[in-house]
């Protein structure tokens, strides 16, 4: 193994050069031919790997206006025609959803009750508002 033997020569500068000449050299290996210690390897290593990389690059932030929505012309009513069979299947249609509404409201109702007497059986409730099983 080769070793570079300078009074004037730092530790680190004697290990890096150590590293450069035997890459493949164990830290004990390069601690004992540079006569320093494992730590200080294992240090003058890491700050090589970190020396290497690249530095991080970050995005630099755009600011871009942001695009105007794009105003809507509005119709008047008078530019509206609606045909007669179109209204007359809007009104059929509102009627069955009225309808199916109503239906909803009895269960809704139901199931408040229910929500209720069950609340008052596990004493969650003080009182029963009514609600009978």
């Amino acid at each position: 193994m080769k070793t570079i033997r300078e009074k004037t020569a730092t530790k680190a500068s004697r290990i890096r050069a150590c590293l450069s000449v035997n890459p493949n050299a164990t830290a004990k290996e390069v601690a004992q031919a540079c006569s320093a210690t494992l730590t200080n390897v294992y240090q003058v290593r890491y700050a090589m790997k970190r020396e290497s990389k690249a530095p991080r690059t970050y995005r630099k932030k755009t600011i871009e206006k942001k695009a105007e929505p794009a105003v809507l012309k509005v119709k008047k009513k008078e530019d509206v025609q609606y045909s007669e069979s179109i209204n007359k299947t809007l009104i059929e249609e509102n009627a069955n959803y009225k309808s199916r509404v109503k239906s909803l409201e009895h269960q809704a109702v139901g199931y408040r009750a229910v929500i209720d007497f069950l609340e008052w059986q596990l004493n969650l409730r003080r009182t029963n508002h009514g609600a009978t099983v």
